[in-house]
């Protein structure tokens, strides 16, 4: 059996981006919340197992790569005003919050089904409105309605098929004009995503961006720096 309506434990942190500081709610500590996760599931099949590992609660701490999204977007403030956007993956959304505060209007969507209310807390935090719709990209099915001036993704990249469900996903959601915003930070499938864009006629620029790295434990901030890559794809 599979309870993906699990009772985590949080912690509120403060993230800087630009001159901005999000008040962001996270899960206290992942490795509890992970063996929370498995001590309450007991999968008898391999479709029960890989379920499980579906649910686990990766998006509920801040990531470099979205780090760097939510700076690159606090840097470029004017690019943002009354311009519509998606945000894929959005996990606890701080790219997406990062972008309404610059008064986007954005959908943040995730495929995992506890997203919801974590992106919903996160924007009252905050004090906006960010409508947020499940949604996995690696379907076109149920996607949002565009057209979309911009769609962001950070550190999504994770399996071989990634890189084309992306390129698949992506592309009919834009405006001709369009752009994407992708945060990586030097995945092994990066690449092969960039490839299947390019492919489709999408040139790009990269910004390497300085981070601070992300303790399982969002308390703890660590002293470390990491370079994660946003790639503007046009």
């Amino acid at each position: 059996m599979v309870d993906n309506d699990m009772d985590y434990k949080t912690v509120r942190t403060v993230e800087p981006a630009g001159s901005l500081r999000i008040a962001i709610e996270a899960v206290r500590d992942l490795d509890e919340a992970l063996e929370q996760l498995v001590q309450s599931s007991e999968p008898k099949t391999m479709e029960e197992e890989n379920k499980v590992l579906d649910l686990c609660p990766y998006f509920a701490i801040v990531w470099p790569a979205a780090r760097g999204l939510a700076q690159f977007i606090a840097e470029r403030k004017s690019m943002w005003r009354n311009k519509r956007g998606l945000e894929l993956g959005c996990g606890l959304a701080l790219p997406s919050v990062v972008a309404t505060k610059l008064k986007a209007q954005i959908i943040a969507s995730d495929f995992h089904p506890d997203v919801g209310p974590w992106v919903a807390r996160n924007a009252a935090l905050n004090h906006i409105e960010l409508p947020y719709q499940t949604w996995d990209w690696r379907s076109t099915e149920g996607s949002p309605v565009g057209p979309f001036d911009f769609v962001l993704a950070s550190d999504v990249l994770y399996e071989k098929h990634h890189p084309e469900s992306l390129a698949a996903a992506v592309t009919p959601l834009l405006k001709p004009n369009g752009r994407i915003y992708l945060s990586d930070p030097g995945r092994g499938y990066l690449e092969a995503a960039l490839d299947a864009l390019h492919g489709l006629g999408f040139s790009s620029e990269v910004h390497a961006i300085s981070v601070e790295e992300s303790s399982h434990r969002p308390e703890e901030r660590l002293e470390q720096r990491r370079t994660v890559f946003v790639y503007e794809l046009s």
